[in-house]
């Protein structure tokens, strides 16, 4: 039938030629939205034939092809064919999807490899099978039991760009018999006993020809294996045989082996490849499944033996002939070895190979499943990078888990150790100590037995006396059958394959198996002057201790007499056994090498904890945190290898007052950063411990060096003190008040308060994050409850001075009070914040006899409001909960020009009629404290310059003669205007929030006077900060009319609208986006980039206009990458993070590049600044090619790169207001350290550029490819 394409088809799909050819259009910038499908429903046996028209060489990938039971007349097309569901099967590359899933890999024809003129074509046959048609060669079952009404589906992605149907009827009838023979055919070859198809023509070294039962068998000859007989698939695919190891199972369609009951059986795993391997193709194969209960593992290699003829063997090593495996790190060549540490010194395995092998995987031990790996195969391709890369990253280490302490001796006779040792050890102290003298250069060869066998029911126990920790591991104890005179001792006891029991980390193994998991304590956790030990019960079960403690029974049918075994391994340096014969010696005091270097006299001494406070360190911590001295130390393993996932957590909440405080006791100098101290709302039970606690983004704040974070997020940077800077010795404390301000405490002194806002009712732990250089620390005797007067009750001021803020304070208001009521001056003030009522406040203590508690009262009166319209200001918006009457300059005779009468009494607007000024007004009531005054600016006229402003007066209106503008008031005013603040007419402040001449319409502007008497300006609910202090009572809002703003609306919107509020203040998002940034976000749309290219968390969108940088506190410069390199925050720009990058570029530089709207998609594409073959411009005609590869200009600053010469502007329609902008875009970029060179700037400039950069050093050129990665798009709007 005459065959056409749906009229509905993907967005960029052209349809032409009757609606028989598609063409995707700007093939070039775009790879997908090019689905495509036919108009009618397929016939049974009918075969819808596409010929590929175009093709281009920018993407990977191409056509894709199949059927959907969707109808294209409803359907809402996905990008791609992948993204179809409902019934869709889709052959993409070689594999076959049902619903976007795999269900088939190596089937037909790879359709990436076909080219322009190739044809192909789909089909449903009437027992409801599909088959794919490639050139008018059918490539078999596809899928089946497929619905009967079907649509054929093509997608024109990557590098097809143009299709045209070609027919769609079913084939000639010797086509389709021939498709019957050949499934009769693969029928036949899925039997199990189906002969190879290759010849059998391998010789073995010997010659001979017998089974592998045969010690001295070899490969087979060539008898008995039928010539010509099928034994591989159609496609010839490289896949696993279906004669295989007794306990193999295959699946995927012969691609994966796994070995059958992985924990009861550990060989008979052998699995082979269905066809010899050809000349250089590689036989790869992807681990999928490891179980933890056997030693030994994978093995693979290959063998002159035909699968079909074999007589599997429990393991590859067993057969001697034609076989060459690898297995550990050695070469085994027909069982016997012939390489050792393999790869170490050579990759060649094997000098003479034979011609013709298979490939063989024996999944021995721990091996349970392997898949094998195709090249060509994408997702094959993408997990064995990932494999491989995850396999260059540094090893972290053993795990480390807790301890406790409690030893119990018991022994009837002495036992010691035996003189015959490890080569590394040595017994000392008359054979009770043993130890590795050069612990810190070796980490095994540490074995010793006692000098007898053990007794039934005797135990026998050691102490650990000294610790290292350069080394993961530590000791383990056990008992063999082995007489130590006899015994020549291994590098580990876990090597040994006979008649030994050892519990090692937290299992149990028997004869270097693992028997079980997860038993007792982990002894990779036990600290000097801990004990372990082991005994052997008269029933033959097997028990151990820790710390006194029996741990259970570990093993049973233990023989007699067996010789108690102690491995010093890893950590564990030295050990002393145990007994009531002599008495013990003290512990070495030299442990400068171990966690526990502190001494018990120190003034910040541990010791005396427990007396003072309860709190210690939660159980529940980081992976790489330990918790010793009964909860009080806290300490990260492999200081020197890892530098975080070490935070701990208190083990409880802390109370109102209470100081949480610890000691730094190690440190090194290996990383950058140290030390993190905060509060967490999160219960240790409910926190998944991150790597770092600042990643947290929810009910935590920290301080971080100089920075104080809420919710991993910047709030306040430069705090009086910086945790980066402190040495050991140095304590930390951090408390709660009642009020729900957090302060810290360096070294006893109070550094003031680092946030406010903390949940007075909701519990908070505290937090520290063992970070860089950080290794451990220890609670101090000074935690606990401070109460409020000038010392503590249990501590002096010499170990713990706590300095009052308020000097000469003899009481304190309790922290229970009135819900109105707000105590602030460390519970030295007490305000009464809304209503009348609820104020009640008592005295921390109780009065004692004829003491004089007393209390000044101040005054309080209702503030007035003040906002200046001035300049560009049209009109704003009032949002006030309470209907206080607006006094304007319309209820005094000099203002009555310029103010519409009508809206005098709260209407929709209040405008300014007439002229640029004389627009002033001010609120009939006073404006109390903590409480937020909001409107919003609802017009603007352009005829005018300047705009707005506003503030407070401190006397009341009535009696005000009001001026032309509010910058005229001269008594007790406070204005803010532009960017600066006002008193009197006198500016005292600059640079003070955004600049209120930039605000556009719908911002909406607010100010607040906090109980501290300060005033703080709101911008679209964000505090500004303090913009003036000591404002006096009553005070007045101000709001001046003036230029470009045209008037005020009120419209009853504080009804809706709930803006003002009683203390405290609103909750700001600190990610609210703001206008400019909503506007650059808009422009962005315009461009219409992916949004595959960037991060899907909002919150590393920064802008950085005036007003955001300003309230994040963020500093001008920067450093990062190794060595660290200064550069410049990009203000005024908005930056959108691109997807993450991984760790590594954090060592890299951060730099800028201007570039043009038209260039930003290639970039994106390849994730990088182009260079060489991607370059603009091309060579004139007849010229020699240029041999030099184009440089890439990049600068620290955006100052130098934003320029319009290497950052163009376009003009765009803002969608929203519809108004022209100019609009110009770069990239902050990663730089590889050492791929570029530093030079002079290139444009002729004089005057310099940035402050910090000179101009002779601000241009960074770079030309290598690959030595640049996008970090972020940087947009600016004017």
């Amino acid at each position: 039938m005459a065959a056409e394409l749906h009229p509905r088809s993907g967005k960029l799909i052209g349809l032409s030629n009757s609606n028989r050819t598609a063409q995707r259009n700007q093939p070039v910038q775009e790879f997908n939205h090019g689905l495509v499908l036919s108009r009618e429903p397929l016939r049974d046996r009918d075969v819808f034939t596409v010929r590929i028209d175009k093709k281009v060489n920018s993407w990977s990938g191409s056509i894709e092809i199949g059927v959907t039971a969707l109808d294209p007349a409803a359907l809402d097309f996905p990008s791609s064919a992948t993204g179809l569901k409902g019934g869709s099967w889709i052959v993409s590359g070689c594999s076959v999807l049902k619903d976007g899933r795999s269900v088939l890999e190596e089937y037909g024809r790879d359709l990436d490899q076909l080219g322009e003129g190739d044809r192909v074509g789909i089909q449903r046959n009437g027992r409801g099978e599909l088959h794919l048609w490639v050139n008018g060669q059918d490539c078999g079952t596809a899928a089946s039991g497929l619905p009967s009404r079907l649509w054929a589906v093509v997608d024109l992605y990557g590098k097809c760009t143009q299709i045209t149907v070609v027919s769609c009827e079913p084939p000639p009838n010797t086509e389709g018999e021939e498709c019957e023979e050949d499934e009769e055919e693969r029928e036949e070859e899925a039997a199990p006993a189906r002969p190879d198809k290759f010849p059998n023509n391998l010789e073995s070294d010997t010659g001979g020809s017998s089974t592998n039962n045969s010690p001295s068998g070899s490969s087979g000859g060539t008898a008995g294996i039928p010539m010509g007989s099928g034994g591989m698939t159609t496609n010839d695919a490289l896949l696993f045989h279906e004669k295989c190891g007794t306990l193999i199972k295959l699946s995927n369609n012969n691609k994966t082996a796994e070995r059958r009951r992985p924990l009861d059986e550990f060989n008979n795993g052998v699995v082979m490849t269905n066809r010899p391997l050809r000349h250089n193709e590689m036989f790869e194969i992807r681990i999928d499944k490891l179980v933890d209960k056997w030693s030994g593992s994978i093995e693979i290699g290959v063998t002159t033996h035909n699968p079909n003829n074999l007589d599997y063997p429990a393991t590859m090593t067993n057969l001697r002939s034609g076989t060459i495996m690898m297995s550990g790190c050695g070469i085994l060549t027909n069982g016997k070895g012939t390489r050792r540490e393999y790869c170490e010194f050579t990759c060649v395995a094997a000098n003479q190979t034979p011609g013709v092998v298979y490939g063989v995987v024996d999944l021995y031990g721990m091996a349970v499943k392997v898949t094998i790996v195709h090249n060509h195969n994408h997702s094959d391709r993408l997990r064995r990078n990932n494999a491989i890369m995850r396999a260059l990253s540094p090893d972290v280490g053993r795990p480390r888990p807790a301890l406790s302490l409690t030893p119990d001796p018991e022994a009837p006779d002495r036992l010691l150790f035996h003189p015959n040792c490890g080569q590394k050890a040595a017994i000392i102290g008359d054979g009770r100590t043993a130890l590795r003298p050069h612990a810190t250069d070796d980490f095994n060869h540490g074995v010793v037995l006692s000098n007898r066998p053990l007794h039934s029911n005797e135990v026998f126990q050691v102490r650990i006396d000294k610790m290292v920790d350069k080394w993961a591991g530590s000791i383990e104890i056990g008992v063999t059958t082995h007489n130590p005179a006899y015994l020549q001792l291994p590098s580990t006891m876990t090597n040994l394959r006979s008649g030994t029991w050892m519990m090692t980390g937290n299992g149990v193994m028997h004869n270097g198996t693992t028997i079980l998991d997860e038993y007792g304590h982990n002894l990779d956790r036990l600290k000097a002057g801990d004990t372990v030990g082991v005994v052997r019960k008269d029933d033959g079960s097997l028990h151990f201790f820790v710390n006194g403690v029996p741990q259970g029974p570990a093993a049973w049918n233990v023989p007699p007499s067996v010789y108690a075994v102690v491995d010093l391994y890893g950590q564990a340096a030295q050990a002393t056994i145990m007994d009531d014969m002599a008495d013990l010696p003290p512990l070495p005091d030299d442990s400068s090498e171990g966690p526990m270097a502190m001494s018990p006299g120190s003034p910040c001494s541990v010791t005396g904890a427990s007396a003072a406070s309860d709190l210690r360190f939660h159980q529940l911590h980081g992976t790489n945190a330990v918790i010793t001295n009964g909860g009080r130390t806290a300490l990260r393993q492999n200081c020197r290898s890892e530098f975080n996932d070490a935070i701990v957590i208190s083990n409880r909440c802390l109370r109102d007052g209470e100081l949480f405080e610890i000691v730094i006791q190690k440190m090194v100098d290996r990383w950058s950063g140290s030390i993190e101290a905060g509060v967490t709302a999160i219960r240790p039970e409910e926190l998944e411990f991150p790597n770092t606690m600042t990643d947290i983004d929810y009910d935590t704040w920290m301080l971080s060096g100089t920075a104080i974070m809420q919710d991993g997020n910047t709030m306040r940077n430069n705090y009086g003190c910086d945790l980066d800077s402190l040495s050991t010795g140095s304590r930390i404390g951090m408390m709660r008040t009642a009020s729900g301000d957090l302060h810290y405490y360096i070294n006893g002194v109070d550094q003031g308060v680092a946030c406010t806002g903390l949940p007075p009712g909701k519990e908070v732990y505290a937090v520290i994050d063992l970070y860089g250089q950080c290794v451990q620390v220890s609670i101090t005797s000074s935690s606990g409850p401070l109460d409020n007067s000038l010392c503590t009750s249990n501590i002096t001021e010499k170990s713990f001075p706590i300095h009052s803020p308020v000097a000469g304070v003899a009481h304190r208001l309790h922290s229970k009070h009135g819900k109105n009521v707000v105590l602030l001056g460390d519970g030295c003030q007490a305000v009464r914040v809304g209503g009348y009522a609820h104020g009640i406040v008592f005295s921390a203590k109780e009065l004692k006899t004829d003491e004089l508690f007393e209390v000044r009262t101040e005054e309080k009166e209702l503030n007035h409001f003040i906002v200046h319209l001035n300049g560009r200001g049209v009109t704003i918006s009032i949002f006030h909960q309470n209907r206080s009457k607006l006094s304007h300059g319309l209820e005094h005779q000099s203002q009555k020009k310029r103010i519409d009468d009508s809206y005098c009494k709260w209407r929709s607007t209040l405008p300014r009629v007439s002229s640029y000024n004389q627009g002033l007004l001010v609120t009939a009531q006073a404006l109390p404290r903590q409480q937020l005054f909001q409107f919003q600016i609802d017009r603007l006229n352009s005829s005018w310059t300047s705009s707005l402003s506003l503030g407070v007066i401190g006397h009341s209106p009535d009696r005000l003669n009001f001026p032309s503008t509010a910058c005229c008031l001269k008594r007790s005013v406070w204005l803010l205007q532009r960017d600066s603040v006002f008193h009197n007419s006198l500016k005292i402040c600059e640079n003070y929030g955004p600049n209120l001449d930039t605000c556009p319409e719908g911002t909406v502007l607010g100010v607040l006077v906090d109980a501290n008497g300060c005033l703080h300006l709101y911008v679209n609910g964000m505090d500004q900060g303090v913009a003036a202090q000591d404002i006096p009572s009553p005070c007045f809002p101000l709001i001046d009319l003036y230029g470009q703003c045209d008037g005020i609306g009120g419209n009853e919107k504080a009804d809706i609208l709930e803006s003002v509020c009683w203390t405290p203040p609103p909750e700001v998002n600190p990610n609210k986006t703001c206008e400019y940034q909503a506007l650059c976000s808009r422009f962005k749309e315009l461009l219409t980039l992916p949004d595959g290219y960037f991060n899907e968390d909002a919150k590393y969108n920064l802008c950085y206009c005036e007003s955001c940088h300003k309230l994040r506190g963020d500093e001008a410069y920067y450093k990062r990458g190794e060595p660290p390199r200064d550069y410049a925050l990009p203000f005024g720009w908005c930056r959108f993070a691109l997807r993450s990058v991984s760790n590594t570029f954090k060592k890299w530089h951060i730099a800028y590049h201007g570039t043009s709207v038209g260039s930003l998609r290639r970039a994106l594409d390849h994730s990088q600044i182009l260079t060489g073959e991607f370059c603009y411009g091309e060579p004139e005609e007849n010229s020699a090619p240029e041999r030099e590869i184009p440089r890439v200009r990049l600068s620290p600053t955006m100052r130098y790169s934003g320029l319009e010469v290497f950052a163009p502007k376009v003009q765009f329609r803002d969608p929203r207001s519809l108004r022209c902008h100019n609009a110009q875009v770069g990239f902050q970029v990663c730089v590889r350290p050492g791929s570029y060179k530093v030079g002079p700037q290139s444009l002729g400039v004089s005057e310099p550029l940035d402050p910090r950069f000179s101009n002779t050093e601000i241009e960074w050129i770079t030309k290598e490819k690959g030595g640049t990665l996008l970090y972020g798009l940087l947009i600016r709007v004017e």
